[in-house]
């Protein structure tokens, strides 16, 4: 796909008269009708929301009228440019810049945000088709627009020399949004509504607990599960040192950097080796570890049922709804796991990057940056990896993944047998 390669900056915005005005407003309960406090509510393209009060009530009010600014102070005049999807800039004091992308007639594709301290910054912009594209950029509530055109040469001189160009034609009203609103509080299962109404309020939402239990192993250690579909799922990792017939594991088991530590054991779990995973008495009766097929399965039920972090029902951004919601390295990256880490775990999978230990190296690593999961399928001999396959999330992705892989002791999590 072609990126964006040029902008043309306006020095004296011009009005465009309501482009996308958002106003939704509504109340989230229990199913038992009390008010619910502390939900995250946020339209999950436009990536603006809000977080419910003490009576379970919230608004979500986005004015994107395009009004005349004056150049702000906040930005340095060199630096607005773009280059393979960056957008630079400076800014001379802490900062709130955000993003809003039009096409052009007017209609929102995505928009995004976050403070920034005094310097020179970027921000990853989205990639689209051919054609002119509008992008709105907030500083401190004053207002620059650009429009971005496919396969011309970079503009980087000052704002204030670029030529004024004609948007009243191009960004039209729309009355219509194409969003999800997606609720999210740890405990309860996630709630996603599709909203093509800007303008809603009175919405009455309830949010149902997650369906929780709880599963022993043959050391006596006590786990959380959490049903999502129609599979449950352990909620924790497993740190079992027996297997289920009584017998030491001995070597087949360890723990990060080789603690002793009670509760680091219970957080992080163990790494198991492969002839841990092939023994078959790694797991509880009525439990069991899950092939591809049941990842499969449940990458393909969060992403149909808007677990995306933005909302959708297409495409593997499941990260977030997956990774539990402390531990993981922070990032800048909007949609990663490690970015607005009170976004995470709408699933209530509560993954936490447990890192690995890799053979010929004889070291512990990426704990707090990736999280990597035994499958019971056998690896491919033809590809060079006779091992097995290995699930992996990582602070700055999006998607759940797996891979045939390199020996590796790794954490493992259990599936309920059907």
């Amino acid at each position: 796909m072609k990126i964006v390669q040029a902008i043309i900056l306006l020095s004296a915005l011009i009005v465009v008269s309501h482009a996308q005005d958002v106003n939704i407003s509504g109340v989230v309960k229990t199913s038992g009708g009390s008010g619910l406090a502390g939900v995250r509510v946020r339209l999950g393209k436009a990536a603006i929301g809000t977080t419910t009060a003490t009576d379970g009530s919230f608004t979500i009010k986005e004015g994107v009228d395009l009004l005349p600014q004056s150049h702000h102070a906040a930005f340095n005049s060199c630096l607005f440019s773009v280059k393979d999807n960056l957008f630079f800039f400076s800014v001379t004091k802490h900062t709130e810049v955000k993003v809003a992308v039009y096409d052009c007639k007017g209609r929102l594709f995505v928009s995004y945000g976050k403070d920034f301290s005094e310097g020179s910054h970027s921000i990853t912009l989205a990639h689209f088709g051919s054609g002119v594209f509008i992008y709105r950029i907030s500083v401190n509530n004053k207002a620059y627009i650009f429009k971005s055109v496919i396969g011309t040469t970079i503009y980087r001189g000052p704002a204030s020399t670029l030529k004024e160009i004609d948007l009243a034609k191009r960004a039209k009203a729309t009355s219509r949004i194409d969003d999800a609103l997606v609720c999210i509080k740890e405990g309860y299962q996630l709630y996603r509504i599709a909203m093509t109404n800007p303008d809603s309020s009175g919405l009455q939402i309830t949010m149902v607990p997650l369906d929780t239990a709880t599963v022993k192993d043959a050391d006596g250690n006590v786990y959380k599960t959490v049903r999502i579909g129609n599979q449950y799922w352990m909620a924790e990792n497993l740190r079992t040192t027996k297997y289920n017939d009584g017998g030491s594991m001995g070597n087949a088991c360890q723990f990060y950097n080789n603690t002793t530590d009670a509760a680091a054991k219970k957080k992080w779990g163990a790494l198991y080796t492969l002839n841990a995973i092939t023994s078959g008495k790694l797991a509880p009766a009525g439990w069991h570890i899950p092939s591809n097929a049941e990842f499969d399965t449940l990458t393909k039920y969060l992403i149909a049922h808007g677990y995306n972090y933005d909302g959708t029902t297409s495409g593997n951004k499941i990260a977030k709804s997956m990774a539990a919601t402390t531990e993981w390295k922070l990032s800048d990256e909007i949609g990663a796991i490690g970015n607005d880490l009170s976004l995470n775990n709408a699933s209530g999978f509560s993954a936490l990057p447990g890192g690995y230990w890799y053979y010929g190296v004889n070291n512990f690593t990426q704990q707090g940056i990736q999280g990597f999961w035994y499958t019971s399928t056998p690896g491919d001999p033809s590809v060079g990896y006779p091992y097995g396959w290995i699930c992996q999330l990582w602070c700055v992705n999006f998607d759940f993944t797996w891979y045939d892989a390199a020996s590796v002791n790794c954490s493992v999590r259990l599936v309920r047998n059907n």
